[in-house]
């Protein structure tokens, strides 16, 4: 049997480097510890798939986690509406000055439950439309008694017409 001694000096033949793959690298590629596939890229030049899908799903959770947080906001809004209605506008302010603080706080608390933020962002459409009702009754509970008195103040002058046509 004849053996023959390698040395580093030898060239490796095609497929069989053990260089990184990645352009310009001269490191050697990581080790390969015998299963799967045998790395092409050096440690400093791998990814791994944890590394990719980690950072692109922290980004939507963050987004979704800010939405949620606003809904809950928007919510606490429409609670003060009414309560400041019913004669508590001092817990009315101190309900829209504590929703500052609590939009950073709930957004960082929502970061690590994308199902609980779908879940509070679902419920924000239905929010969103009482919202808007009680935002026209806020409007009406305003505007309707002026209305109320001009409309009555015109019947009057026209009453009063009628009696001097008369």
């Amino acid at each position: 049997m004849d053996f023959t001694i390698v040395t580093s000096d030898d060239v490796m033949p095609d497929g069989l480097s053990n260089s990184c793959s990645f352009d310009g690298c001269e490191n050697p590629a990581a080790e390969w510890q015998g299963r799967g596939r045998k790395p092409t890229k050096c440690v400093d030049h791998r990814q791994t798939p944890s590394t990719k899908s980690a950072t692109a799903t922290a980004g939507k959770n963050a987004a979704l986690a800010r939405q949620a947080a606003k809904t809950l906001c928007q919510m606490h809004t429409i609670l003060a509406i009414p309560v400041g209605m019913f004669g508590m506008p001092v817990t009315s302010r101190a309900l829209l000055t504590a929703n500052e603080g609590f939009l950073d706080a709930a957004t960082i608390a929502l970061e690590t439950d994308p199902d609980l933020c779908k879940l509070i962002c679902r419920g924000g459409i239905k929010s969103a439309r009482f919202a808007l009702a009680l935002v026209y009754g806020q409007m009406l509970a305003v505007v309707g008694p002026i209305a109320w008195e001009e409309i009555k103040s015109h019947q009057h002058e026209r009453e009063e017409t009628d009696e001097l046509v008369a």
